[in-house]
């Protein structure tokens, strides 16, 4: 055996333990940068086939703020309704294409424990084509779905417009409605949704404005 070699194990042999505990080193940094790269590519794949959706810019404007509000009277046995409308920002900074349930609107007042939750409206029907026949007349009916679900692409962002309703024909929304007519603005409203990741949106919505001539013009 060359000398050079001889000498390279008798120097292995006793430095032994150093050496092991230099290969222990080399060894878990080699893991820690394996580990490290592995989860930086986790990430970017992530991010290629997720979405990330963001609700912003949440504005109201609802018939509670109306001049005729606070002088009408309401009652059971008269139902009637009250028209609100909510604008928001819906974006997808994620990559991959994702949605929104359509928003439920959540009603309630400082002076009430009661909360009423509004579900938008996603189906309206007209009346059309108009006929007689002898003395009836009839119409018919055209009904339009506009789905439950927002959906957005990767980088893509949308204003939506949703309307909702509170129906007044029982005796808790009959005391909640004469309630807040002294201090229609003391009405808090909040969005309440999740997305396709199953990730929930609970938000207070601060503008509030009157619901006539309001909404995306």
């Amino acid at each position: 055996m060359p000398d050079f070699l001889t000498n390279i194990f008798d120097w292995l042999n006793a430095n032994s333990g150093s050496v092991q505990a230099l290969s222990t080193i080399f060894l878990v940094g080699v893991t820690i940068w394996y580990a490290k790269s592995t989860k930086e590519m986790s990430d970017v794949m992530r991010k290629q086939v997720t979405s990330k959706m963001i609700i912003e810019n949440i504005s109201i404007g609802s018939q509670f703020l109306s001049d005729w509000f606070p002088d009408r009277e309401y009652s059971s046995s008269s139902p009637s309704r009250i028209e609100i409308k909510v604008v928001f920002d819906v974006r997808n900074e994620g990559n991959a294409s994702g949605s929104i349930f359509k928003p439920n609107l959540l009603i309630s007042s400082d002076d009430s424990d009661e909360v009423f939750s509004l579900n938008p409206i996603t189906v309206e029907r007209k009346q059309t084509n108009r006929r007689k026949e002898g003395i009836m007349t009839h119409w018919d009916i055209e009904e339009t779905r506009h789905g439950s679900v927002i959906f957005v692409q990767g980088g893509e962002a949308k204003k939506k417009e949703l309307t909702y309703r509170f129906e007044i024909e029982n005796d808790k929304q009959v005391d909640f409605v004469n309630e807040i007519q002294s201090a229609p603005e003391s009405v808090t409203y909040r969005i309440k949704t999740k997305d396709n990741l199953a990730k929930e949106y609970n938000i207070k919505v601060m503008g509030i404005e009157p619901e006539r001539d309001f909404g995306i013009k």
